[in-house]
């Protein structure tokens, strides 16, 4: 919100709200190690990590999607409905996204998000993919 009001110093005040609630749900989306494709097929391990921040339960869905070097997105490669996590818990899970040889090269952007699939993300977390140019 904001707006301007009149005061008698003839002189403008603007009134700035910003909403400053803390998000509920915090996501972090890590590779385990550089992730950075060298040929061949190739997997690229990552850990995922969320933590409820609230003192209740939060039903959610989580999925990603990967950014191709071209700016097309595809996905979602992993999704989930319905899931619960309790208050103050903090989960954490390994995954890992198969990269095939046939891999164009450039950087990929791996996003996951936690929301309400498909159009409410709550969070989101990303990290980049690199497949240099071997020719």
């Amino acid at each position: 919100c904001g707006y301007s009001e009149y005061f008698s110093s003839f002189k403008d005040a603007f009134i700035l709200c910003l909403d400053t609630e803390t998000p509920r749900l915090n996501l972090s989306v890590i590779p385990d190690r550089p992730a950075i494709i060298e040929g061949g097929e190739e997997d690229v391990p990552f850990t995922v990590i969320l933590s409820n921040t609230t003192e209740e339960a939060i039903t959610f869905d989580a999925w990603s999607e990967i950014v191709l070097p071209s700016g097309e997105t595809h996905g979602p490669i992993l999704q989930r409905h319905n899931l619960t996590i309790q208050a103050g818990e903090r989960l954490t899970a390994m995954f890992h996204h198969d990269f095939p040889e046939s891999a164009q090269s450039g950087t990929y952007i791996y996003r996951g998000y936690v929301g309400s699939y498909p159009d409410s993300p709550t969070t989101s977390s990303e990290f980049a993919i690199v497949k240099p140019d071997f020719e």
